[in-house]
This record gives structure tokens, C-alpha cells and sequence, in this order.
């Protein structure tokens, strides 16, 4: 199977609802001789924040020696970015081969337990490929959830809850109380490395613990904060004699919160058989790449890439705006893939703006930028479906001493992205090429199982 028959079908397991469920994933798993086993995590859930602190703690690791694997979603270039390697997305060739098996697996499986979706067949995949190259030590982002997400199919020797917050309502529940009681649910006894998380979550979160067995880890603690012109925190991290400087190389205030969960993981990980030095972890947090939160990329006008698709994502980019974005006219492409979510976020973003492009967020369930004129009601908005057009005309409108901020979807910003690097989403993108443009500006429904 050639790469690109294997993406096609990978992308024909798309559904038109999706079907979460452990049973699926589990007997896929054995078929193809529980890979799973053969490797130790961490998993990392949360409402926001998981991404970025995956990708921070798998720097830190790397940086230190061992041979890491990182599990994400969603891609912004290429799908292969979801599986890598040593920092690095899966190679064309071991990509088909893993998807290749996994197919074959697939065909195994009873029919009682339906077909097997994109996301299990992407997982499955990853935890084999992860096998068959020999790492040490995988770092698994949750998709969806948590309780019944496919990574939770590994049984990690930790588990990360970055921040819990409304997101994906109509797929976890309407609370923040529901939406924990998801997340937490992956907990089976491991320990637990909690953010910071409302009162009402954490109530739910310490009974899980309790039920299953596991214990909180403490919470490491950042001091002397300070940021450079565009966002980039430094501080100090640990006590007395052992506290040492830390340089993040993500903007935004939110992954001084993030890098503390990666460093306080790396502790943990350290007394598991993971060590890693002070300098290793320095290097591994100065050096990690996770493109489109808080992007910026240099220009006239410059452009900002940020994925906010929730309130609490939102919250955190206006804050950055507010701070680091004062002094110029600001602009924004704004698309999103769910209809309930445009009030709240441009809410909080159309005080900040000059004026706005709406835009159809790219994949089948992007909305139609039409429907989000009356949630625009009082900021000067225009309206052009086709994402590339809507950069492009804001860039005129924002002018050269202006500000354009992509915002709404990280599916949008992926194309931004690949716009402005001149490499459509072709098979062959990937992080790698993400990375090297950072550094040539300067940088639906869900049907949940019921609770037995």
C-alpha cells in the first residue's frame, strides 16, 4: 500500500458521527499483538493546554536521551504530524505500513463491534509504529474527552489534566462537572499531575482519584516571571539552592502553566527510570516547536496563528492581544467548524479588533462565514468563504502598520499556515517544514456509551 492509497483510506473512515468506545480500540489492539505493551506513557488530557504541554514534556525527554514517541491531534499540514518519532513525523513509507497492518487488523475484528474510525485507526497505527521502532517512552494526547477516548487504551504510568473548561458540550455534557467526570475517567490508578482546575472540577477529579486508587502529585511552582516583546516567558523554576532560570520558547502566559505540568512530569518521570538534567530540560523547553498557538510570524502586516476555538482559549489569546498587541490596528480571519461556539468567542475578541474577515473553517463541518454576521453585529465585518481570499484581503484591510490574528480553528489556522509557507497540505508536509518557517520569519455528534 502506497502512502497516499493509505491516507485515502484513512480518510474514508471518517464519520458522520462519532463513535467513542474502548471495545473497538481494545480488540484492534490485539489484533495486531497489543503493540501498546511494548512501550511505556504518559497520557495527557485536558480541556486546553494538552497539546502544548505533550509536546514541551516530549522535548524534555528528548533532550535528555531517550527515544520518544508523540501521539497529537488534529494536523495542521500533515497528517503524519499526528504520529512521530525522535521529534520527528513518521516517514511516508513506515506511516502506510502501520496504517497498511492496521487495516488488515481492522478486517479481523467481529462486525458486532462496527467499523473501526479515523481517529482508532490512527491511534492503533501510532502505538504500533511506536513499537516496532523501539521507544522508550510515549506522550499521548487525548482526542476527545478522555473516558472513552482511544489513547486511554494504553495504561500509562502517568497522567497529566492540564485545565478543564466548556468545550465540546455537545459531546461531554453541559458542566464543567460533566466534562471533568469524562477527563478524569481515564484515571485507572496511576498517578495524577493536575493544572490548575476550577473547584467544581476538582471535586470531581479527587473522587476519581479516590475510586481508582490514585494519588495527586505535587505541583511544581514558577517565580520571577517576565516576557520578552513578543510573549515569550522566562522564569525560575524550583527552591532554594536547586531553582534555575527557564526560558519557554511558546508565547502566551498560559505555557508558564504548562511548562510547570512538563517540568513537574519530568520530575515524576525521573524517579520512573526517565531522568533528565536541569540543562536537558532548559534545552528541551527553549527549543520545542508547536505551531499555531500564539504564532507569530514576522510581515507587513504581521500575522498571528492561534487555534482558540473555546472560551477559555479565547480568554487566553485577548489577554496576549491586550499585553503584546496594543499598538497596532488588528484585523482577524475567523472561522469555526461549530455554530454554537461563534457568540462566545467573538464576544471576547470583537473589543480588540478594527475589523474582521469571516471565513468558512476549512473540512466538512466548517460553518458557513454567512451565519456568523449577526454574532459580528457591530464590528465591521466582511464575509469570504474561501479562507486563502480571507487572508489575503485581510492583510489589505489591516495594511502594512496593521495586525492580522487568524483565529477560531486550528483546521483554519493550518491553512493559514500553508498559505503563507507556500506548501499546500500535501502528503509530504509536515512539522518539520513548519518549524524551518518559524525560523525563516523569526519566527457530528457524538454518541457516548452509556455509564455501565
Amino acid at each position: 500500500m502506497t502512502y497516499a492509497q493509505a491516507c485515502l483510506r484513512l480518510e474514508a473512515l471518517r464519520p458522520a458521527r462519532i463513535r467513542l468506545g474502548l471495545e473497538r480500540i481494545r480488540a484492534l489492539l490485539d489484533r495486531l499483538g497489543a503493540p501498546q505493551r511494548g512501550f511505556a506513557a504518559v497520557l495527557v488530557v485536558g480541556t486546553n493546554g494538552k497539546g502544548s504541554t505533550a509536546a514541551m514534556l516530549e522535548s524534555i525527554l528528548r533532550a535528555a536521551g531517550h527515544r520518544t514517541g508523540l501521539y497529537t491531534s488534529p494536523h495542521l499540514l500533515s497528517v503524519r504530524e499526528r504520529i512521530q518519532v525522535g521529534g520527528r513525523p513518521l516517514s511516508r513509507r513506515r506511516f502506510a505500513a502501520a496504517l497498511e497492518s492496521t487495516f488488515a487488523g481492522a478486517r479481523k475484528l467481529p462486525r458486532a463491534l462496527g467499523p473501526v474510525t479515523y481517529f482508532e485507526a490512527l491511534t492503533a497505527a501510532g502505538f504500533l509504529a511506536f513499537a516496532q521502532q523501539g521507544i522508550d517512552l510515549a506522550v499521548l494526547e487525548v482526542g476527545l474527552g478522555g473516558r472513552f477516548d482511544a489513547t486511554s487504551a494504553h495504561d500509562p504510568i502517568l497522567t497529566i489534566l492540564t485545565s478543564v473548561s466548556l468545550d465540546h458540550q455537545e459531546f461531554l455534557g453541559s458542566t464543567v462537572r460533566r466534562i471533568a467526570a469524562e477527563k478524569a475517567g481515564v484515571l485507572r490508578g496511576e498517578p495524577l499531575l493536575a493544572g490548575p482546575i476550577p473547584p467544581a472540577a476538582r471535586a470531581v477529579v479527587q473522587r476519581r482519584c479516590r475510586a481508582v486508587g490514585s494519588r495527586r502529585l505535587p505541583r511544581g511552582r514558577a517565580t520571577e516571571l517576565a516576557a520578552d516583546a513578543r510573549g515569550r516567558y522566562s522564569f525560575v523554576w524550583g527552591r532554594g539552592p536547586k531553582c534555575h532560570p527557564v526560558r519557554l520558547a511558546l508565547a502566551g502566559r498560559h505555557q508558564v502553566d504548562n511548562a510547570v505540568l512538563a517540568l513537574s512530569a519530568a520530575d515524576y518521570l525521573g524517579r520512573r527510570g526517565f531522568p533528565s538534567s536541569t540543562r536537558q530540560r532548559r534545552r528541551g523547553l527553549a527549543s520545542v516547536i508547536w505551531p499555531g498557538r500564539l504564532q507569530q510570524l514576522a510581515g507587513r502586516p504581521p500575522l498571528l496563528l492561534d487555534g482558540a476555538h473555546n472560551p477559555a482559549g479565547m480568554d487566553s489569546l485577548v489577554r496576549h492581544l491586550r499585553r503584546f498587541h496594543r499598538n497596532r490596528p488588528l484585523v482577524a480571519v475567523f472561522g469555526v467548524t461549530r455554530r454554537r461556539a461563534a457568540r462566545g468567542l467573538l464576544s471576547r475578541l470583537k473589543p480588540e479588533l478594527a475589523s474582521a474577515v469571516l471565513t468558512r473553517a476549512p473540512g466538512p463541518r466548517g460553518v458557513d462565514p454567512r451565519e456568523l454576521l449577526v454574532e459580528a453585529g457591530g464590528l465591521e465585518a466582511v464575509v469570504e468563504p474561501d479562507p486563502r481570499r480571507a487572508l489575503r484581503c485581510a492583510r489589505a484591510l489591516a495594511a502594512p502598520e496593521g495586525q492580522v490574528v487568524v483565529t477560531g480553528s486550528l483546521y483554519l489556522v493550518g491553512e493559514a499556515l500553508a498559505a503563507c509557507s507556500a506548501v499546500d497540505r500535501a502528503p509530504s508536509a509536515s512539522l518539520r517544514s513548519v518549524g524551518l518557517l518559524q525560523r525563516t520569519f523569526q519566527y457530528a455528534s457524538v454518541a457516548l456509551p452509556s455509564r455501565a
